[in-house]
């Protein structure tokens, strides 16, 4: 009889996005056979729609296991933040008017939508906000306002980044 043990820890990334994990396990009686691992922390990247495994072997007869995970934040580009803000962003309606805007907001910024679905009509609007540790991406210095004109049938983004 062939004395040998082994134990997995499986990781599913069924998102759309990359997955970065840092492992600290703490071994006794057990070694990480896969993926190569040295040091004391292991840096898992699981890529979009895939999968990734880390495999143990038992060698000793008596072992402990432990570990710390942690999952870092997903990261957004501004482009990926502006394609959120128009797919799953908050519905704002303008009043008497067919264009609206979508609101989408992170730790990493806030994007408005806007949209002017009109085929005649040109909307212009104006947001004084009040801004706490966020800067109107190209826009001056303490800006505090912006201007948005939309033409008939068509879009815009307007980004606020933190500071």
């Amino acid at each position: 009889m062939i004395n040998c043990w082994y134990g997995f820890i499986f990781t599913d990334n069924s998102s759309k996005y990359l997955l970065e994990e840092e492992m600290k396990p703490k071994l006794e009686g057990l070694e990480v056979v896969y993926p190569d691992y040295s040091g004391d922390k292991l840096d898992i990247k699981i890529e979009p729609h895939s999968d990734h495994i880390i495999i143990m072997r038992r060698f000793a007869d008596v072992c402990r296991y432990s570990t710390q995970y942690m999952t870092h934040r997903r990261r957004f580009t501004v482009e990926e933040m502006m394609k959120l803000a128009k797919e799953e962003g908050q519905l704002q309606q303008l009043s008497n008017l067919e264009a609206f805007f979508k609101l989408y907001n992170s730790n990493q910024g806030t994007v408005f939508y806007f949209n002017n679905p009109s085929a005649s009509q040109t909307v212009t609007l104006e947001f004084n906000l009040t801004l706490t540790n966020l800067v109107i991406r190209d826009a001056k210095t303490g800006a505090n306002w912006f201007r948005m004109v939309l033409p008939p049938e068509s879009e815009s983004y307007k980004v606020l980044i933190p500071i």
